[in-house]
């Protein structure tokens, strides 16, 4: 049994698809955070 069907065959996929979701909303958050440091009267997320 490879790595991928130990996953999916164990139900993890789920989780692992939230746990990216997150991640890839924090990215977004702190790259516009960054983005934006230097606009004058920005409030940071």
């Amino acid at each position: 049994m490879g790595l991928t069907s130990g996953i999916f065959a164990k139900g993890a996929a789920p989780v692992l698809e939230r746990a990216l979701s997150f991640c890839e909303q924090r990215h977004r958050v702190i790259a516009q955070n960054i983005a934006n440091v230097e606009t004058p009267g920005y409030q940071p997320s």
